[in-house]
């Protein structure tokens, strides 16, 4: 009997919520654990493309809350490369307050703090690496019709 080599699991996109919640702006110790957590996860160590959306609650105007999405999803990033990553494998997307995770009032229009701190978030996507050279599919174009 042959003894068979165990298959190493399968690499997988990853997606990971970073929360600011209480912090503002600042990437707290919880941030900071859960991007280390995320430095060990085996689709990081393959060299793919890093998303990083930022995220805003509704308070305040829309130019106001985009910024401070930019700069939440930049402080991921900044943390990132101190750590090693290549910056070019990084991409910032600042989303504001367009896609709340939840409700930022209650339902009686109150507000609602827990709501609005959840959706202080920064959302990391890690991608598989494209094969090297590989192409993008492309369909061939559709005959054009004989003039008539």
């Amino acid at each position: 009997m042959v003894a068979s080599k165990p298959e190493a699991p399968a690499i997988e996109p990853v997606h990971v919520v970073i929360l600011f919640g209480a912090a503002g702006l600042k990437l707290d110790d919880a941030g900071r654990n859960a991007v280390d957590a995320l430095l060990e996860a085996p689709v990081m160590k393959t060299g793919g493309p890093i998303v990083l959306r930022g995220h805003s609650d509704s308070r305040g105007s829309d130019g106001d809350n985009l910024v401070a999405s930019r700069i939440r999803a930049e402080r991921v990033r900044d943390y990132l490369i101190e750590r090693g990553v290549e910056k070019q494998r990084i991409t910032v997307i600042a989303l504001g307050e367009t896609r709340p995770a939840v409700p930022n009032a209650h339902e009686d229009g109150s507000d609602d703090p827990e709501g609005r701190a959840k959706n202080r978030r920064v959302e990391v996507d890690i991608d598989i690496p494209k094969a090297p050279g590989a192409v993008p599919v492309s369909l061939p174009k559709p005959a054009s019709a004989p003039a008539s």
